[in-house]
């Protein structure tokens, strides 16, 4: 009996790995930071500089892949393109996108931590793609690559949040963020009102502003879509000095989008007021 016992315990400790994954990730991180290191004498230091920045931000984001919802944010509203002309080929927006879903997968695989939740914003987000999918094959090569941005764009952004996303103070600085960022956008482009900086039609005596995005109509949908948020979080907070701060950047969001003449824009505006304020107001009518 003693003699089994000693045979098994010998073939448990032959089956151990000799090294487990997670100190093959140090190694690894070790490693590469040697490399990095190591390319200042073959590479300029602007380039390495960015390597450590970029090699540090992915470390981060895989070891909490919060962090990038929180960088792809960044990246989505505040259009990088715009600014530097020159990674307009590059697509910094869908390969930070990538990025991000690649490390969640490699996070995924190696910490089997992810569970699939059960909320129908899934369903959602599936039929969105397969319906958008349908109406590319008539101009395809023209069609897939903006579906393919926009798909993987949506799925970090809505798909993550819905799966990841657990705890009320996630949700509510991630909220916070978001109408942070827009904010920040919609000041952008009522400086570029005041200044006459944007798009101006002779004709018609129209000065359409976009903020960080490339196209005033992309600035109007960015700007609406953390509208609900901002009014969402003022029916929600009680106190009147966050009440005084939330209508402030209300009225900053809706001045700004109006500001952009994208008839776009004001469509998805006025939904938004509808459901978000509109709707509200008739059911307390009927109370």
């Amino acid at each position: 009996m003693g003699e089994n016992l000693e045979r098994k315990t010998v073939y448990l400790e032959e089956e151990k790995p000799l090294i487990e994954l997670p100190a093959l990730i140090k190694i690894y991180i070790a490693f590469s930071s040697l490399c990095i290191g190591a390319s200042l004498l073959i590479l300029p230091w602007q380039i390495v500089l960015f390597l450590f920045f970029g090699f540090v931000l992915s470390i981060i984001i895989f070891l909490n892949l919060y962090v990038g919802i929180l960088v792809f944010l960044i990246g989505a509203f505040f259009h990088p393109t715009y600014w530097l002309t020159s990674l307009q080929e590059l697509h910094p927006a869908r390969n930070l996108a990538f990025a991000v879903l690649f490390i969640w997968a490699f996070h995924t695989i190696i910490y089997r931590d992810f569970h699939l939740t059960k909320a129908p914003q899934n369903m959602l987000i599936v039929a969105f793609f397969a319906l958008a999918f349908t109406t590319i094959f008539k101009e395809f090569d023209v069609s897939f690559p903006f579906w393919l941005e926009i798909a993987v764009k949506s799925l970090v952004l809505y798909f993550a949040i819905t799966n990841m996303i657990r705890t009320r103070k996630q949700v509510a600085f991630l909220i916070w963020f978001v109408v942070g960022i827009s904010f920040i956008s919609a000041l952008v482009g009522i400086y570029q009102y005041i200044n006459h900086i944007g798009l101006y039609y002779a004709q018609e005596g129209i000065l359409r502003i976009s903020g960080f995005a490339e196209d005033a109509n992309v600035f109007a949908m960015d700007l609406t879509v953390s509208l609900p948020l901002a009014i969402g979080f003022f029916f929600y907070y009680k106190r009147p000095i966050i009440r005084t701060i939330m209508s402030g950047v209300i009225i900053t969001l809706i001045l700004a989008t109006m500001l952009s003449y994208s008839r776009a824009g004001l469509i998805q505006l006025l939904s938004v007021l509808f459901i978000s304020v509109g709707i509200r107001i008739f059911r307390k009518r009927q109370i």
